[in-house]
């Protein structure tokens, strides 16, 4: 009796895992679509930042061709990317605004010193 015990709580223990195995598959399948739209959204940011980049690039080259000084320049970048996030997205976390504000500075001062 008792191997026959011992068998029985084995099978149990197997029938057990195997349903929390399901669930968890199930559940898994379940995200798939969630896990897409993340992928997706996150590509889609990768294309806005890269444009924004260059937005950001673009305008300081202006602004050093036209004599302004780096610090100057620095200040009006600062300046338009705050006007143009705030206009555009006033819900945006502000997490990622602040993110963004110090990508879009290194980017300016990095654009400043690029070669002419």
């Amino acid at each position: 009796m008792l191997g026959f015990n011992r068998h029985a709580i084995l099978v149990e223990y197997y029938r057990v895992a195997m349903v929390r195995f399901h669930e968890s598959r199930q559940a898994y399948e379940a995200g798939a679509a969630d896990r897409e739209r993340l992928r997706a959204a996150r590509a889609n940011a990768a294309i806005h930042r890269s444009l924004v980049r260059d937005a950001v690039r673009e305008f300081v080259h202006q602004l050093r061709d036209s004599g302004m000084a780096p610090e100057v320049a620095l200040v009006a970048v600062k300046h338009r990317l705050t006007l143009s996030v705030t206009a555009a997205t006033p819900g945006a976390p502000s997490c990622e605004a602040a993110l963004l504000e110090t990508d879009a500075s290194s980017w300016a001062i990095q654009a400043y010193y690029d070669a002419a």
